[in-house]
């Protein structure tokens, strides 16, 4: 029996050992006591994604508002026509002409391919701040596993460490004679226990400061990043998420407006000289001609292009409707984990208090023989339990308020 035990022991230290050269790939995070939330945001916001999306957004709206600025509504062309009866009756009828075709605005399109233009900037700016909120979402929520997965490996270490130094106490017990070989086993089988969970612990960790580092791109975490309970109670318009869905749903109305306008068809002005010599002269007669041409009719055309913006702008709205509700979910959820938290957080602590109590009171009555070792590794067991819930439950109070703050738009 000892000797399997001390084999599986072995085995144990060299899976250790095996996690730890694993572990070694990964370079730990430092902790930055100078780093502000500024700086990681920015950081952060920089190797995001999505942040490509940005540019591309601001250089739709700059062109749109350009395309406003203009003083025709399309690209000018220019005509060129020559005409001759050479290939018939070779009369000598010749005609040359010239015409620049400059495509008008139509009563009202200028206007909505201005406010088009506003709408698009409205959006691009408003995109900006949403996808700031949503980076902080992320990064609220990554630093928290950090935290939290670094608390469960301390505690695991500190059991190992207790663990460890009751190996030695016992172990000395037992060559002295008294105490039997029996718990000399219990404590080693507890160590190799411990210590398989704190392997775990371990992977667990690593994990979570690999997914903080490839969100911010960076090898550090600022030391504090506790939060401050928001003072606002609910949402309101000036949430990032709200204002965006708000600037989409403007611009879907604006596009659908201008593509009414658009549908129509716009006005030609085409403005040329013309030289023509008759049939049987040989006099050049110059000329200059204007040709105004206003399109109508094609009310199938215009209904199938503005039924297509119309189901665009029909969407933002459902969009934004659903962004709502989702809101709400959001905020009460936080509210709700808040007060759960809070709740378990006072029994836990209570709890805790009771453990350690009754710890002390165990380790005094092993000394003098009261209690057999089992029952002193179940009162350490029990205590070591319910410092873990305490302590992760304060992570999880810290985490449920950025929760809050991020569900009011802080």
């Amino acid at each position: 029996m000892a000797g399997l035990l001390m084999a599986l022991w072995g085995l144990a230290a060299l899976a250790a050992g095996q996690d730890n050269a694993g572990a070694d790939l990964h370079e730990p995070l430092e902790i930055d006591a100078e780093m502000s939330w500024t700086e990681l945001i920015e950081q952060t916001l920089i190797n995001y994604p999505r942040f490509l999306e940005l540019t591309a957004r601001d250089a739709e709206a700059r062109a749109l508002v350009d395309r406003g600025s203009k003083w025709f509504s399309g690209q000018p062309s220019v005509m060129a026509r020559y005409q001759t009866d050479r290939v018939w009756d070779d009369n000598d009828l010749r005609e040359y002409e010239l015409g620049l075709e400059l495509p008008l605005w139509r009563f009202g399109q200028r206007d909505a391919a201005r406010s088009l233009g506003a709408a698009a900037g409205a959006e691009t700016g408003a995109a900006a701040l949403a996808l700031r909120h949503e980076v902080v979402g992320l990064l609220r929520m990554a630093l928290w596993d950090v935290e939290r997965a670094a608390n469960a490996l301390t505690l695991a270490e500190d059991g190992v460490v207790v663990a460890t130094e009751l190996v030695r106490v016992v172990e000395r017990r037992y060559d002295a004679g008294d105490l039997p070989l029996s718990d000399t086993l219990l404590v080693r089988s507890t160590l190799l226990e411990r210590q398989a969970v704190l392997i775990e612990y371990e992977a667990a960790h690593v994990d979570a400061e690999r997914a903080y580092q490839s969100l911010s791109g960076l090898g550090a975490r600022p030391a504090d990043f506790s939060e401050s309970l928001s003072e606002l109670e609910d949402w309101d318009p000036s949430h990032p998420w709200l204002m965006l869905a708000d600037a989409e749903v403007d611009r879907a109305r604006a596009e659908m407006e201008l593509i009414d306008r658009t549908a129509r068809g716009a006005p030609t002005l085409t403005v040329g000289p013309r030289r023509e010599r008759a049939p049987f002269s040989n006099v050049d007669d110059d000329s200059i001609g204007i040709t105004f041409a206003m399109p109508f009719g094609g009310q199938a055309h215009r209904t199938v292009e503005l039924s297509a913006a119309g189901r665009k702008a029909a969407q933002a709205e459902a969009e934004r409707a659903q962004l709502l509700r989702q809101l709400d979910l959001d905020l009460h959820e936080a509210h709700h984990s808040m007060v759960v938290i809070d709740a378990s957080l006072e029994l836990a602590r209570e709890r805790y208090d009771l453990a350690t109590t009754s710890l002390q009171m165990s380790e005094r009555a092993f000394e003098q023989g009261e209690i057999t070792l089992f029952e002193l590794l179940r009162w350490e067991e029990s205590a070591r339990i319910t410092q873990r819930e305490a302590e992760s439950l304060e992570i999880e109070r810290q985490r449920a308020i950025a929760q809050i703050n991020q569900a009011v738009g802080e």
